[in-house]
């Protein structure tokens, strides 16, 4: 139960990492809204959640729009071998810089044991390594189909009071989910890196 709780937990991170990276990429062009993406893990009861959060001071529909847009693609379409490769390392070389005789560290994987039931076996740092440098990209794009397979349930408003947003229903920004559900998806693209920043080697 331990295992695949921990598998469970480094897909999610991966996932998350991805997410991040793709909604960095894609919405900087848009200098009114920027989406960012986070996850709970809670093992012993319910599987994992996203929470995505939009932060936005106009063109409301089109951030939404946007945001799901992206989530499908994901969804869709996966990580290519190139990104899994990169957040695989990412991650592996985080891991390699836990101090894990640190007091702090085990504070706070005994906080994330009982506040959120998140897996803590002996050796969890080793165990998470040798995990991730087995795992596939096949087994990764799989489960992100999966995950991210659902339409959003829950839906929350945050801005002061008199804000135009607090104004839109709860059935008006799922007609824009709606919508955005029905666009046609096209593959995506990695960011092209200008030749100034490439390396003359």
């Amino acid at each position: 139960m331990q295992k695949k709780g921990l598998e469970r937990l480094s897909l999610m991170q991966l996932l998350t990492t991805v997410i991040k990276q793709r909604f960095r990429d894609s919405t900087h062009e848009y200098q009114s809204f920027k989406s960012d993406g986070g996850y709970f893990f809670v093992l012993r009861a319910t599987p994992p959640g996203m929470e995505i959060t939009i932060s936005l001071e106009n063109n409301e529909e089109q951030a939404v729009k946007k945001t799901i847009y992206i989530l499908q693609q994901i969804q869709k379409y996966g990580v290519s071998n190139l990104e899994w490769e990169k957040i695989k390392k990412e991650r592996l070389q985080s891991l390699d810089v836990v101090d894990t005789m640190k007091s702090n560290y085990w504070v706070n994987e005994i906080e994330k044991y009982y506040n959120y039931g998140e897996a803590l076996p002996a050796n969890k740092q080793i165990q998470i390594k040798q995990w991730l440098a087995s795992s596939s990209l096949e087994q990764f794009n799989d489960m992100i189909s999966e995950f991210l397979s659902k339409s959003p349930e829950d839906i929350g408003i945050i801005a002061p009071a008199g804000h135009k947003v607090l104004s839109y229903t709860e059935k008006e920004v799922r007609s824009w989910i709606k919508d955005a559900y029905q666009q046609q998806i096209a593959p995506y693209k990695l960011p092209e890196i200008p030749a100034k920043l490439m390396s003359a080697e």
